[in-house]
């Protein structure tokens, strides 16, 4: 199993648009691809509803079952097509990805952290406000 995470911040306005306005149109045009990428196991856009000057705006996570699927996925026109909207509307992302392991192919609880806590954007800030509180 591969797990594949990426955060984008967006530029104030691109494509004639605001902020706001490309992150809306991101995160749908992020959620059209699983139903024509059959390799895609699970898929996650999240936005980031506490937004603040070190914070991304949208983040993605997702699974595979391979490398391969994983490639396929990248290379695939449908997904092509999305990089070039984000490459005109965000600033360099943040990438990272892990293979599980062979043995019990569970995610490691490091990264089980973070797909529960830190990408459920909601779950983030009911946390920020209790420390803030």
């Amino acid at each position: 199993m591969i797990t594949h995470i990426v955060l984008w911040k967006l530029k104030d306005r691109a494509e004639g648009a605001d902020r706001q306005t490309n992150i809306k149109l991101m995160k749908a045009l992020l959620e059209g691809l699983p139903a024509r990428i059959p390799q895609v196991k699970k898929f996650e856009v999240g936005v980031n509803c506490v937004p603040g000057e070190g914070s991304w705006d949208l983040a993605l996570y997702s699974t595979f079952e391979s490398e391969a699927d994983l490639a396929i996925y990248q290379k695939h026109p449908e997904h092509l097509k999305v990089v070039e909207f984000v490459a005109r509307c965000a600033r360099p992302g943040l990438s990272w990805t892990t293979r599980a392991r062979k043995k019990d192919r569970k995610i490691p609880r490091s990264l089980r952290w973070v797909s529960q806590k830190a990408l459920d954007l909601n779950a983030l800030a009911s946390w920020q406000a209790s420390k803030q509180a």
